[in-house]
């Protein structure tokens, strides 16, 4: 089962029919790039985990990746949690997807890190600016990739 069916994901799609696998591809949109070289295509938000709960038996999985897309792995997670696969987990998929968690691991570690402040109010971030005394960038938690940069 492969979450996202764009144009990023036909080198995945084939790869996995070079391993001599069947691919079952789920993504929001009914003329997905990828869907024309799956075996199977359900048309689903790939954001509704037990929708895509509810479709991978039907298609007795054996496993469910992504790539390419940070907002579709807690649905990997989830499936695979629920179904028994392998998987990163919930835990650590938070962690990948969500970066406040992920500087404030880092930090725990003493690893390299951007300075950060999780910000909630227009205030928390004009404050913010003002102790940096330098430009900032403002990311969404919600893992939409670029979207929502400024």
């Amino acid at each position: 089962m492969v979450i996202l069916a764009g144009k990023g994901q036909i080198p995945l799609v084939n790869k996995i029919h070079q391993m001599e696998y069947r691919t079952l591809l789920v993504n929001i949109y009914e003329d997905s790039p990828a869907f024309e070289y799956a075996d199977y295509n359900e048309v689903s938000d790939i954001l509704d985990k037990e929708r895509c709960l509810e479709i991978a038996p039907t298609y007795d999985i054996d496993a469910i990746v992504s790539d390419e897309f940070d907002i579709s792995m807690p649905t990997v997670a989830y499936v695979a949690e629920n179904l028994g696969l392998p998987s990163w987990g919930s835990k650590y998929v938070s962690i990948y997807t969500n970066k406040n968690l992920m500087r404030e691991l880092s930090a725990q570690h003493s690893l390299l890190y951007v300075k950060h402040k999780l910000c909630k109010t227009v205030a928390e971030v004009e404050q913010f600016y003002d102790d940096l005394k330098h430009d900032i960038n403002i990311k969404s938690l919600g893992s939409c990739g670029s979207r929502g940069v400024f």
